[in-house]
């Protein structure tokens, strides 16, 4: 079982793209607020409690994933801050558990533009699949600060990572940003279906 890790900011379609890839791919998707929304109810947001316990839910199922028989592979979401090293060792450490395992580590960058993600924002599949974003007023301004507070595209100037794609999402569909991953990929996608 392989991963694929989408990142890229607040609303730029993560978690929708990863939905179409998995419709083409089999791959299971794990969206970052699937482990966020769970420890939420425990430990306030940004704490070190809240934080400790996310990732370790995280590495759990990767460790578990890189080892499974059963299905084709994962899909995980999160927003990497390309300036912050803990971020850059979490993605490395992803990469490290799956080829550990003799499976492929995939990354896909998506960018938009401020004013698409806001209008992202407001999706229906993003309220039903994210209960902390239906606060539309509150979730708005995240959007804007963390755009403001965090380096969460590339821009294109570097690749951080092997295995890694960038994609302009703003005017293109879900299913056509899955299309251009899927054919970018083929050569990684298809060892990991041969293997299952």
């Amino acid at each position: 079982m392989g991963i694929i890790t989408i990142v890229g900011p607040p609303a730029v379609g993560k978690m929708t793209v990863g939905q179409a890839i998995a419709e083409k791919t089999g791959y299971k998707l794990f969206h970052n607020h699937m482990s966020i929304d769970m420890v939420l109810p425990i430990f306030p947001f940004g704490t070190d409690a809240f934080w400790n316990s996310v990732n370790q839910i995280r590495l759990t199922i990767f460790k578990e994933a890189a080892k499974a028989k059963h299905h084709k592979g994962i899909i995980f979401t999160f927003c990497w801050d390309f300036e912050d090293e803990k971020d850059t060792d979490f993605a490395y450490k992803i990469k490290e558990i799956f080829n550990a395992e003799g499976k492929p580590a995939m990354f896909l960058e998506l960018y938009s533009d401020i004013d698409t993600r806001l209008k992202r924002n407001r999706t229906p599949n993003r309220l039903e699949h994210k209960p902390t974003k239906r606060d539309l007023e509150w979730s708005d301004q995240n959007v804007r600060e963390m755009d403001k507070k965090y380096s969460m595209n590339t821009n294109g100037h570097q690749q951080p990572i092997a295995h890694f794609l960038r994609l302009d999402n703003t005017q293109i569909t879900p299913s056509e940003a899955a299309d251009m991953f899927v054919k970018h990929f083929a050569e990684q996608l298809n060892t990991t279906l041969r293997e299952e």
